[in-house]
């Protein structure tokens, strides 16, 4: 029902550490890497099957990979398909930081041109590349891993918000339990939603949202949530309502739901669709 990352959310509140990519240890697949989950090769946005294939049928015959030049060499995989690794953190094992290493990549690609035009059958070398090449700050890396992954091994989303959001709200997902009948105010992604008709005719939507805390369950008449929840955008929104105890199940009865907006903090629309598992 739900994306994978919800699993993972939970998971990591569990305590249970995940890492990032990595072209000489992952798997298609998550696999358990001590105490700790690694994420599959099959999570990287562009990377399709018949690449994944490529890179661990090269690592099997010849070893791991020692640069992302070796890489290039072994797999034969596109820039592109490079760039999404490199940026993902699938070659952090070089100790190169990630502006270094897609600067190699753009003079690899060069020099590959150039030995497939000439008359010679040549590998492309290793570029040697400047010293003391500034690392991305921590926000693009989170973003571009989020972007390319649709799940982070970092902090839940919601925790990036939350110091923006913090004088907004009264209550977040922890507190509903404590909260019943009164009217709370808090914030949350959209993780999967549906959309059901009532006796008289009336829309109402169950959404299921979810902060760093955990997930909770809202229901709304569709004139609420109109021009205001979209089921291809992944938030986060802010919910203002009343907490319900329905036969044990706690739900918020939504009185207004709004997308929450900054440019303080930025989250990838293009796969937001991809991440709102079992709308429908």
């Amino acid at each position: 029902m739900y994306h994978p990352r919800v699993y993972v959310e939970q998971a990591k509140r569990a305590g249970i550490k995940f890492l990032l990519p990595d072209v000489n240890r992952s798997d298609r697949e998550f696999k358990i890497e001590g105490n700790s989950i690694r994420v599959g090769l099959n999570f990287v946005a562009g990377l399709g099957p018949v690449a994944i294939e490529k890179i661990l049928r090269a690592r099997d015959k010849h070893g791991p990979f020692g640069s992302l030049t070796d890489f290039l060499n072994r797999t034969g995989l596109g820039p592109e398909e490079a760039r999404s690794l490199v940026l993902c953190g699938a070659f952090d094992f070089t100790g190169l930081v990630r502006p270094a290493l897609m600067m190699e990549l753009e003079l690899f690609s060069k020099s590959r041109a150039k030995c497939l035009t000439s008359d010679k059958t040549l590998l492309a070398t290793k570029p040697i590349l400047p010293k003391a090449i500034q690392d991305y700050p921590y926000a693009k890396k989170y973003d571009d891993e989020w972007r390319i992954l649709g799940i982070t091994v970092r902090e839940h989303i919601m925790k990036r918000y939350r110091p923006h959001l913090t004088k907004m709200l009264n209550a977040d997902s922890r507190l509903l339990p404590h909260r019943i009948g009164k009217h709370v105010r808090l914030a949350g992604v959209l993780e999967a939603a549906r959309t059901v008709s009532t006796t008289t005719g009336r829309m109402m939507r169950f959404l299921t949202m979810e902060d760093e805390y955990g997930l909770f369950e809202v229901t709304a008449y569709d004139q609420i949530c109109h021009g205001n929840v979209s089921y291809s955008q992944y938030g986060p929104y802010i919910i203002t309502g009343v907490v319900d105890d329905q036969y044990g199940s706690i739900t918020i009865s939504a009185r207004q739901i709004r997308p929450y907006r900054t440019t303080t903090v930025s989250a990838d629309k293009r796969n937001s669709g991809a991440h709102c598992g079992g709308i429908g």
